[in-house]
Parts: C-alpha cells; sequence; structure tokens
C-alpha cells in the first residue's frame, strides 16, 4: 500500500505544476486607467497572481522599459511604441495583442460657450480667443498628441494654432488643464472626456483624418506563465466587458 501510495505521488508531481503567484508589474498608457482598476480588482480577487500598474505616457513607458525598467507588460496606446520596443528585441513580438480601439475628441468646460455644432476648421480659432490654449498631449510622444495633430494636420488648422498649444507629458494632464480652465480647449480621449462630470465634448474626430487609435498588450520579459495567465485574460470577454463598459470600442 506504501509503495502505491508513493508511485502515486510521484506521477503526481510529474505530471502537475502548481500555480505559482507573483506580482506582474505593468506599464500602462494613461489612458487605461480607469479599466485598468477594475481589471485589477478582477485579477486581485480572483488570485493568484497580483497586479501593480505603473501609469504615463505610452512613448515615456516605452523608453523607461528600453533603460530597464522592470516591466512585465507593457500595455500601450499606440501600435507604433509596440512596434520600436518589439524591433528592439525589449518586447515578444509572439505576445503581441491587440485589444480594443478609442477616439479622440475636442473638449471645453461645461460653463464654455461654443457653436452647436462645431466645425474644427472655422470655429477654433474664435473659441480660443485672443489668448486662449488649447490642451493637448506632448505630439512627439504622446499618443492623443500624435493623433491631435494628425487630426489637426489633416484639418489644415495645426500650423496656424501650433503655437497656441499648452503640451502636457500624458492625455490625463490635458484633460485636468480643461477641467480647471487653463485651456480653453483641449483634444483627449473619448474615454476620458466622459469620465469628468467639469468637461463637455465640442466634436469627435473622424477617424479618417489620423492613424487607427489601436491599443496593445505586450510581454516584455522571458516566458514565466504569470504573465502569460494576465495576457490570456486582457484578451478574453471578461476583460471585453471592461473595455465596453468604459467606452473602448471592442471588436
Amino acid at each position: 500500500m506504501r509503495l502505491i501510495l508513493l508511485t502515486l505521488l510521484v506521477f503526481t508531481g510529474l505530471f502537475s505544476s502548481p500555480v505559482v503567484a507573483r506580482d506582474i508589474v505593468v506599464f500602462a498608457a494613461a489612458s487605461t486607467i480607469q479599466v485598468m482598476r477594475d481589471i485589477r480588482t478582477d485579477r486581485n480577487d480572483a488570485g493568484p497572481d497580483t497586479i501593480r500598474v505603473v501609469y504615463g505616457s505610452s512613448g515615456a513607458l516605452a523608453r523607461q522599459i528600453e533603460t530597464g525598467a522592470p516591466a512585465d507588460i507593457y500595455f500601450s496606446a499606440n501600435e507604433k511604441w509596440v512596434d520600436h520596443l518589439t524591433g528592439r528585441k525589449f518586447a515578444r513580438a509572439d505576445t503581441r495583442k491587440t485589444l480594443f480601439s478609442n477616439r479622440i475628441v475636442l473638449i471645453t468646460a461645461t460653463n464654455n460657450q461654443t457653436p452647436n455644432p462645431f466645425n474644427p476648421t472655422t470655429d477654433f480659432g474664435p473659441s480660443l480667443g485672443r489668448d486662449g490654449r488649447f490642451a493637448i498631449g506632448n505630439p512627439q510622444h504622446v499618443p492623443a498628441g500624435i493623433y491631435g495633430r494628425q487630426a489637426l494636420t489633416s484639418l489644415g488648422i495645426w500650423s496656424r494654432f501650433s503655437h497656441r498649444t499648452a503640451q502636457t507629458q500624458n492625455v490625463r494632464l490635458a484633460l485636468a488643464l480643461v477641467q480647471r480652465g487653463e485651456a480653453v480647449l483641449g483634444i483627449v480621449y473619448y474615454t476620458d472626456a466622459i469620465q469628468s462630470s467639469h468637461v463637455r465634448i465640442v466634436t469627435t474626430f473622424d477617424g479618417a483624418l489620423h492613424a487607427p487609435i489601436k491599443y496593445e498588450a505586450v510581454a516584455t520579459g522571458a516566458a514565466n506563465p504569470a504573465v502569460a495567465r494576465l495576457l490570456d485574460y486582457l484578451g478574453a470577454d471578461a476583460a471585453a466587458k471592461l473595455y465596453r463598459k468604459h467606452g473602448f470600442l471592442v471588436r
């Protein structure tokens, strides 16, 4: 009997691998704060892994990963930054997942008066007035700023108003400037605008005016089961429900 029991234990050890809990560090675009809070709650409650999140501009986070920052997953609002990291072998292309998309909108404070409907080509300048500025993520590395510049360039007005920008290090800071009345207008994601009762959407930019806004997640280190579990979850229906809840577009 003891021999049989010992044999069963040996074979159980050979063919089962216990789930080892660990902390997973996610570097995530600032525009994912609300949805990542729900994801953290869902996954941390379910166990066994614990998710920690560092937020920032997708470009700034990518640069940190390049210089050795300890991230397990990179969650970007711009596919080009994922191209950047995978091309330089700082992220694993075989783990790359496109999760959802977004829209960019022009916002103003709720008490500001603007034309309705709003035509950016003719109404942008008069709405800014003589001294007003518009808030936008730094178009050199903040995805929302990149998309915003592309849209205004397509409309033929970027060159006229680029000197009136209040450029920020991430899209949430651009939202904050409009909320506080420090900028008359701002270009942010739709999903950020609907979270604030202090701003209203003036117009939604046609997606044809800028590159597609795709959010992608990718593993940045060696393969391990905990990271694989989270990436699988991010691509599953349970997570898609959370994306839709916060206004993201899911195919």
